[in-house]
């Protein structure tokens, strides 16, 4: 079973959590409800007020990147390695990139369509498809840890408000686990958006430093 909500101003937090509840309250009312391997929790996030812009794209790349390692570790080991969730920092082509090389290369992109493309692409443009009509950009794919795609320009060359969607977590299985997730994302976001210039890329990550990155987000976000 697939649930898609209406989109939900965050900042609302009593609307859209009652919203949640409810629904969960009318399934486990009429169903007996689990999640398996196969189930995934999708969380889309988008500015509130304004569109995304560059430095806010950029600045979720970074972290997206840099704390991969330490966001699978909170994850089921099923939602390591499920090909509907693929890794952003071990794509074709940052997998064979430095983190310092990415956030140079990140740094110099002048669009979010070029951004984009470093965080999804996760196939080599084939020789034959080059020679003809094929773009760099028609290997792109969604199906990653953090998928970017939806920012990229819409057929009439302007940009969409559209969302950073996580698609990581695993299946919820009641209204707490969805919320979790929500409040996960939005903080990890949030914490990116402050403090991604703050990221030393030559030094690991470690989860101490990952919890108080997303302590950081959660208080910006207002939980």
């Amino acid at each position: 079973l697939e649930l898609v909500s209406p989109i939900l101003n965050f900042q609302h937090r009593d609307v859209w959590q009652a919203q949640i509840r409810n629904v969960w309250e009318a399934l486990t009312d009429k169903f007996d409800t689990c999640s398996t391997e196969q189930c995934s929790t999708h969380v889309h996030v988008s500015p509130s007020e304004a569109e995304w812009s560059l430095d806010l794209v950029k600045s979720a790349a970074k972290a997206v990147l840099y704390f991969e390692g330490c966001i699978d570790l909170v994850m089921p080991p099923d939602r390591r390695t499920n090909v509907w969730c693929k890794s952003n920092r071990w794509n074709f082509f940052t997998g064979s990139r430095s983190l310092p090389d990415l956030f140079g290369q990140i740094d110099a992109a002048k669009s979010i369509k070029r951004t984009v493309f470093i965080m999804s692409v996760l196939s080599p443009l084939p020789s034959k498809e080059f020679r003809g009509n094929s773009s760099p950009y028609d290997h792109i794919s969604r199906s990653t840890r953090w998928n970017f795609t939806g920012l990229n320009k819409n057929g009439n060359g302007a940009e969409t408000k559209c969302t950073i969607e996580f698609r990581q977590p695993p299946g919820s299985a009641s209204a707490e686990d969805t919320q979790l997730w929500i409040d996960f994302a939005a903080s990890f976001l949030q914490g990116a958006f402050q403090c991604a210039h703050q990221i030393d890329p030559t030094t690991l990550p470690t989860m101490e430093l990952f919890r108080s990155f997303l302590l950081n987000g959660a208080l910006l976000s207002g939980l």
